[in-house]
């Protein structure tokens, strides 16, 4: 779970453009490709931790990519909205969120100590506010209706 919990960041920017409102099932299909892509990312983070094999080097690589995929996935929910109204609040949340999540798992990264046993230790301490805003805003769709895939 260090892994997840790691996969934080973002500061908060407003989209250039109103967002546009999409249907339900392109919402939901938009939930379940962003969860896939996660999954993509995440995994092999998880496995660098606990790999005895791994550098610091490969894990701030991977957490720069986890980064990059939240934050792009941030800016792709600003753009949209799902068409009701209590999910429309979550979306947006949701966009926060990975924006958060994004940003602060590249500052980590950035912050990494030089050894494995010491960047282990420095990312155990750390909390993030992104995961939570993600998990309480797809807790939020998936009470209006939508599967998040987790």
């Amino acid at each position: 779970m260090l892994g997840v919990a790691v996969i934080c960041a973002v500061s908060a920017v407003a989209p250039a453009t109103a967002a546009r409102t999409v249907s339900h099932s392109a919402y939901a299909r938009m939930l379940q490709q962003a969860d896939a892509k996660v999954a993509r990312v995440e995994a092999p983070i998880e496995r660098a931790m606990t790999s005895k094999a791994t550098t610091v080097a490969e894990i701030r690589k991977l957490m720069l990519a986890s980064g990059a995929v939240s934050v792009a996935l941030g800016h792709e929910f600003a753009a949209v909205l799902p068409p009701e109204p209590a999910a429309q609040k979550a979306g947006l949340a949701l966009s926060r969120g990975e924006l958060d999540l994004g940003t602060e798992t590249r500052a980590l990264a950035h912050r990494l100590p030089p050894t494995k046993t010491a960047a282990l230790a420095f990312l155990q301490r750390q909390h993030p506010k992104g995961g939570p805003e993600v998990d309480r805003a797809l807790a939020a769709l998936k009470a209006a209706g939508y599967h998040t895939g987790s």
